[in-house]
């Protein structure tokens, strides 16, 4: 068959064009912005920050030219490629886009999953150690605005757990997406309309999953896919100039936007560079963290089931910093990981900058003892900084049901001398050889190689 020509296309394909470099020109600019408090211009943040930007082009390259509630698919992102938002390495980051006039439904399968129920297992197939999907009615930073934060637009409509979920015998589940529970229905579902009396109702568009890995030799990815109901057989409607203009469109407003978000989150709200006039409550301190608690909407977002400890690593060549975790009640899952100024995880795949309750020694007092410091100690429990002499910590527990305030994790940090480090922890703390720690590398490596795997 003959294809109508379209005289304008390629008028229009160059207006958007001319419209996307403009907007990947300001969103580099936004790097270097004064005004957003951005990181110090050194040659390695400015390294990691041209970094930063390439990986948001890449993730929104693949959600605006290739994704729609229509046909939705899971996208990975943040990942190792597209790193952002102080990302937890332990998680598989998955992303589907979603409409609330639409029905959905996710079928998966998950190797061994006893501890989902509580159980050990000694299968050397295991589920992730826990996954949760969220139903939410935008992504943040779009706006480029912090306005977002506390403006309402912001809602998350469902949220399901995988300590609540049903599955069969062999891992098999389903996962029914819609504005209401179906009459009847008594399977696994998340609304995606969130009704609040005397305000109108929000529906979602974005659907996130979060697999959070503990056993990182033995756990593996779920296997899923997402269907709109009533599309299965059906195509998409083939491409025109039209619509790839208003996708290149978006990919340059979204960049943009993202890069001035976030940059402005953490210069405002983190304030890692004490430039605000006034000291909030969500502001860092250097060589703290502080205490664990729920984060929302109006904080950036995170886990719905989260509480979130930040603070900031600010160490000279010589010194350490050793932070004391207690708990009162045993979370589903705990993890400490490093971020750098951009919001970027550290390499978690080559380095050890991230360690989850799984990976991690406990003292004989029940408490965990990680060490943040620029060469290996030689104890367990080493965060690596990659020789960053400052960043981002972040403390992460998982608990499906938040405790009471008293029973909440606490955390301590104290600033020792590097050849000091073994006097300040507990007696009889073991010690960790060169061929320890390749192995501990190794193991993440064949790990995150699996986890993001190409084929």
């Amino acid at each position: 068959m003959a294809e109508n020509p379209n005289p304008n296309a390629a008028a229009v394909l160059q207006a958007a064009w001319a419209e996307l470099i403009t907007a990947l020109d300001e969103a580099h600019a936004t790097l270097s912005a004064p005004e957003i408090h951005p990181p110090v211009a050194t040659d390695r943040n400015l390294a990691e920050g041209h970094r930063y930007l390439l990986g948001q082009l890449y993730r929104l390259i693949e959600t605006e030219l290739q994704q729609t509630p229509e046909f939705p698919y899971f996208q990975r992102h943040p990942w190792t490629i597209c790193k952002y938002t102080i990302e937890n390495p332990d998680n598989l980051y998955l992303y589907a886009p979603i409409d609330s006039e639409g029905t959905f439904r996710i079928e998966g399968r998950a190797f061994d999953h006893s501890q989902w129920l509580g159980v050990a297992s000694s299968s050397d197939r295991l589920a992730p150690h826990y996954v949760i999907f969220e139903a939410h009615s935008v992504a943040p930073g779009d706006s480029g605005s912090l306005e977002e934060l506390w403006d309402g637009s912001r809602v998350v409509t469902g949220v399901l757990a995988s300590t609540d979920m049903e599955v069969e015998a062999d891992g098999a589940f389903e996962i029914l997406l819609a504005p209401e529970r179906p009459e009847g229905y008594r399977g696994n579902f998340i609304a995606t309309v969130r009704r609040d009396p005397g305000k109108p109702p929000i529906g979602a568009t974005k659907l996130y999953v979060r697999e959070i890995f503990g056993d990182w030799d033995r756990e593996h990815s779920l296997d899923m896919q997402i269907t709109r109901l009533g599309n299965e057989g059906r195509h998409p409607p083939l491409r025109t100039a039209a619509q790839t203009a208003a996708q290149l469109r978006d990919i340059g407003k979204k960049l943009k936007g993202n890069i001035r978000f976030w940059n402005a989150f953490y210069g405002f709200l983190l304030d890692p560079f004490e430039k605000a006039p006034q000291r909030g409550p969500f502001h860092l301190r250097r060589n703290e963290i502080l205490k664990p608690r729920q984060a929302g909407l109006s904080t950036g977002g995170g886990q719905a089931t989260n509480l979130f400890g930040g603070g900031l690593f600010d160490l000279a060549p010589d010194e350490a910093l050793i932070a004391e975790v207690t708990l009162v009640e045993e979370p589903v899952y705990v993890g400490m990981h490093l971020t750098d100024y951009w919001g970027q995880s550290l390499d978690y795949a080559n380095r050890l900058t991230s360690i989850n309750q799984m990976q991690a020694h406990r003292d004989d007092d029940g408490r965990f003892r990680y060490v943040i410091a620029h060469r290996d100690p030689g104890v367990p429990n080493w965060l690596d900084t990659m020789e960053h002499p400052s960043g981002y910590i972040t403390l992460r527990t998982t608990f499906p049901e938040s405790p009471p305030d008293e029973r909440q994790p606490t955390v301590s940090c104290r600033v020792v001398p590097f050849e000091r480090i073994a006097d300040a922890l507990p007696e009889g703390t073991p010690r960790v050889s060169e061929a320890d720690r390749r192995k501990q590398v190794a193991a993440r490596q064949r790990h995150v190689a699996r986890r993001y795997r190409q084929y």
